[in-house]
């Protein structure tokens, strides 16, 4: 027989279902997306504000991480990084996983709200958010 992605994992002896791994692929695929855009903002940051502020970006949420400060995206890079190591750890079958990856997602929505005075409520962040953690949540008891 052939071993598939959904083989035992790792010390748990347990079969990863199928859900868990398309959430961890999606967290993997979002969490890493916005790691990487932040580090790259974060070490290029005065250039990218440069940009920013020479091409008259029409949309309103340019404006707003504009004045965000180097602080918002230093802290964007370790929250994503940290919700992509707890996905990691969800796809490992560890439960340390799911408590990194709820932690990251919180501040990541508080972020901006600390960061940038006059940004909105994230309301459909936290919405994702919501059904992210709660699909994740009803794996943990699979998990070591």
């Amino acid at each position: 027989m052939e071993p598939t992605d959904n083989t035992p994992q790792e010390n748990t002896g347990r079969k990863r279902p199928d859900l868990l791994t398309v959430l961890c692929v999606l967290t993997f695929i979002g969490s890493g997306t916005g790691a990487f855009s932040n580090l790259m903002i974060t070490m290029n940051y005065d250039e990218t504000m440069d940009y920013l502020k020479q091409e008259a970006f029409e949309w309103p949420l340019m404006e707003l991480l504009s004045r965000a400060g180097y602080g918002f995206f230093l802290t964007g890079t370790l929250l994503y990084s940290t919700s992509l190591a707890g996905a990691i750890q969800m796809w490992k079958m560890r439960k340390i996983g799911f408590h990194l990856y709820l932690v990251a997602q919180i501040l990541l929505l508080l972020l901006p709200l600390i960061y940038i005075g006059d940004y909105p409520f994230p309301w459909f962040d936290l919405l994702i958010t919501t059904v992210f953690v709660y699909l994740y949540w009803k794996h943990v008891r699979l998990m070591k």
